[in-house]
């Protein structure tokens, strides 16, 4: 499975190292820490865990806030990421 990432993965490692690369339906999304290609035949199903664990985190990271008395603001408002996904 050289360059491949689990049982769904497109390829890892650097672009010279992949075996496959994106394909013009596949999610492509990066940050600070790099890139991740979601294959687009699993999309739906990688944004219904990615949902759930972004929400987590906010809620844990809510309840710190509040017991070191810091205010709460956008980055713990889960409140308005449910609303969010509940109109898509």
């Amino acid at each position: 499975m050289h360059g491949q990432l689990g049982q769904y993965g497109r390829g890892v490692a650097g672009l010279d190292e992949l075996e496959q690369g994106p394909v013009p339906a596949d999610m492509v999304g990066c940050d600070d820490d790099g890139v991740i290609v979601v294959p687009a035949e699993v999309a739906d199903e990688v944004a219904v865990h990615a949902r759930a664990i972004l929400l987590a985190d906010m809620r844990a990271r809510r309840k710190h806030y509040e017991a070191l008395g810091i205010k709460p603001d956008t980055s713990v408002d889960h409140e308005a990421v449910e609303a969010y996904y509940a109109t898509v």
